[in-house]
């Protein structure tokens, strides 16, 4: 949470900050007459620049304090709401904190600042005869498409408008494709997080854990009593294995690192309890007497991969020195898989095989009662428990960690929807003239939609590829940074989520035009058409 609440707002205000910028640059174009005449009639730029000024504070500080209102109340309440329903937590309270109010309202209110303080110099600095008249449009200049003659030669008249807009106005272009790909690389993000913490559940267990039930002893001696070779026999079980199980605390680099040491007593049979095997391709990772078998978690922080030699301390805290010969997929806890007689050579004793890994017959409820009471009977037992019961509990911790990953991809949706029925209201705005001149030559409403739709959807997906490819880094960076030491994530991010995203970005493009017909067919033909002058 503490990973997540320091990565993601850098986002959401780097897009807002967009938002903001083309927004008051707008505002600003759209008032270059009044300025000329401001100017014209003897006002100062400080005078005319005080006045967007204003409107920006204005503007910011009110979206600031509905935001702080909102924030401080709705979000950590449903946070709390979703850990709520696993742990017995105490009533919360939620203070308004001044220091992170001041904060998120300060940034907010100096990004809006710097757009408008950028927009209105650059206008300002304009004589009043240039502001006073409007702003020559760009001239036209070939495209790479019209190079391309058998292509050009056979579309359709408007569709050559459609492609001269789009690379005519570059920076519209770039302001759009940044927007959306913003939101689509949120959203992709978003959904690769579910998908990454949905994963590692049932992969760890069931598929790198294939055991069923574990059960602790007193001592090693006890495995070879009647009692618990007639359970181990018995009709609820169909192969067992012991193990030497010690957590090992070590050092590298200034940080500590806990995992686990595991050692069977019969090598070949690890196989059936323990899936050792590579995350990507699965390949078989394989488990020699001469080396060990680390964690990709332990990898990655450690920065030890085959081939090096590791330092490692037994409970006791004797050293050992060991080389490594594989690195296997793994996403809860750490382990270091070693034989019996590498164990001996390095710590100086032979490990205790005081832990069983079983699997059943039939893994039922019925079977996991009637193996739990039976160990449970007898005194050299001191535990019993089962993969299933980890496998809950685990899934319900991380269910509730979902909770927060759809707060934040709901967040990041309707961010997208402002973004997107902001650009293109500022490209109706920019283009009324033009849009009431082909009113003019006959255009229907329907014509009318197409000509300028057409431009927003494929500008909508251009951001929308380009938002899935940066969703990859982003979710990859986010991925890390979210970690500990002891959970390792998912790395992948399935098929579905990439179309679930863009499907999401395309529909809110959708309904944004559909609000904007009602804009589109109120753009008077007469009022558009006349001259500034």
């Amino acid at each position: 949470m503490d990973a997540i609440v320091r990565i993601f707002p850098v986002f959401f205000f780097l897009v807002a900050a967009l938002v903001a910028l083309t927004t008051m640059t707008r505002m600003v174009e759209e008032e270059r007459l009044q300025i000329g005449t401001l100017k014209a009639l003897g006002f100062s730029k400080n005078a005319i620049m005080a006045k967007y000024i204003f409107y920006a504070l204005a503007a910011s500080f009110s979206g600031s304090l509905c935001g702080i209102i909102v924030g401080f109340k709705l979000f950590p309440a449903v946070i709390w709401n979703a850990y709520s329903m696993m742990y017995t937590m105490p009533p919360i309270h939620m203070p308004y904190r001044m220091d992170i109010a001041s904060m998120a309202a300060g940034i907010a209110i100096a990004c809006t600042l710097a757009a408008t303080l950028n927009a209105a110099w650059t206008t300002l600095s304009e004589t009043p005869a240039q502001l006073m008249r409007p702003r020559a449009p760009k001239a036209g200049k070939r495209i790479l498409l019209e190079r391309i003659k058998p292509i050009w030669k056979r579309m359709p008249f408007t569709y050559k408008v459609t492609a001269r807009n789009l690379f005519r106005y570059k920076k519209r272009f770039l302001m759009t494709v940044i927007g959306i790909s913003g939101c689509t690389a949120l959203l992709v993000c978003g959904f690769g997080l579910h998908d990454s913490i949905s994963d590692i559940v049932n992969v760890q267990f069931g598929q790198v854990f294939t055991y069923d039930a574990t059960a602790v002893l007193t001592d090693a001696d006890a495995l070879q009593t009647d009692k618990v070779q007639s359970v181990l026999t018995g009709d609820e079980v169909s192969s067992y294995m012991a193990v030497h199980q010690e957590k090992s605390t070590n050092t590298y680099d200034g940080m500590d690192f806990n995992t686990y040491i595991f050692v069977p007593e019969n090598d070949a049979q690890l196989s059936q309890f323990v899936t050792l095997r590579h995350r990507l391709g699965h390949e078989s990772v394989p488990f020699t007497s001469f080396g060990i078998v680390i964690t990709e978690k332990m990898s990655e922080r450690t920065g030890y991969g085959v081939g090096d030699a590791i330092e490692l301390k037994d409970t006791d805290g004797k050293a050992g020195v060991f080389t490594i010969t594989g690195v296997a997929e793994n996403y809860v806890e750490n382990y270091v898989y070693m034989s019996a007689d590498l164990y001996e050579q390095q710590f100086g004793q032979k490990p205790e095989f005081s832990s069983l890994l079983i699997n059943l017959t039939e893994n039922t409820q019925e079977n996991r009662d009637s193996l739990a009471e039976k160990l449970l009977n007898i005194k050299d037992v001191t535990g019993v428990s089962f993969i299933s019961d980890f496998k809950g509990s685990f899934s319900n911790m991380m269910t509730k960690i979902d909770t927060i990953v759809v707060v934040l991809i709901v967040s990041a949706g309707a961010l997208a929807f402002i973004v997107l029925y902001n650009l293109i209201n500022i490209n109706i705005n920019e283009r009324a003239k033009e849009i009431a001149t082909i009113k003019v030559l006959g255009f229907y409403d329907k014509e009318v939609y197409k000509y300028v739709y057409r431009e927003t959807m494929i500008l909508s997906l251009i951001g929308t590829l380009v938002g899935l490819v940066l969703g990859i880094f982003l979710h990859k960076f986010v991925i890390y940074k979210v970690e500990v030491d002891v959970i390792m994530f998912g790395r992948m991010i399935k098929w579905y989520s990439y179309v679930y995203s863009a499907a999401l970005t395309m529909l809110f493009s959708m309904l944004v035009e559909l609000v904007m017909r009602r804009k589109l067919r109120a753009i008077s033909m007469v009022e558009s058409m006349k001259a500034p002058e």
